[in-house]
């Protein structure tokens, strides 16, 4: 059975009411297309993810969010205008580790064991901090080439 990584400090892929809107997301649409049977692990923050990778290696699929913690998110006065809100973003020295710092553990994980990125999305509704992890991730995947 293959697994997918749910990364979230809040959104359960486990309730309900939120399944079908997690079944509509592309991400779960291009897994399923095959008929692979999906065991979901949700983690909800860089130490429980950092934790499952120790016991578990990588699984096939991971899903990021951004906000991991209340000091992650943006106010309100921001969600209007990307780059004022990426600005705002850019300014914070946040103290607890985000979606991205995850991704960037995932890299090192992979460089360190001569292993390829997982398959990856991102589900955040930060669209600067989604695209600073989709943007990482795909940077070292082009870049680099692992030989097993």
């Amino acid at each position: 059975m293959k697994t997918l990584l749910w990364l979230d400090d809040i959104r359960n892929p486990f309730i309900p009411t939120y399944i079908n809107q997690y079944q509509q997301l592309r991400f779960v649409k291009d897994i399923n297309k095959d008929g692979y049977n999906i065991n979901v692990v949700w983690v909800r923050n860089y130490e429980e993810m950092k934790e499952w990778m120790a016991h578990n290696s990588l699984p096939e699929y991971i899903s990021f969010d951004h906000d991991l913690a209340d000091e992650h998110y943006t106010p309100p006065k921001y969600w209007d205008d990307y780059q004022a809100s990426k600005e705002y973003q850019d300014a914070q020295d946040y103290k607890e580790k985000t979606g991205l710092d995850c991704a960037k553990m995932l890299v090192d994980y992979c460089m360190d064991n001569g292993v390829e990125l997982p398959q990856y999305w991102s589900h955040s509704a930060n669209p600067v901090g989604r695209d600073n992890i989709i943007g990482y991730l795909d940077n070292f995947k082009k870049y680099t080439k692992i030989e097993n």
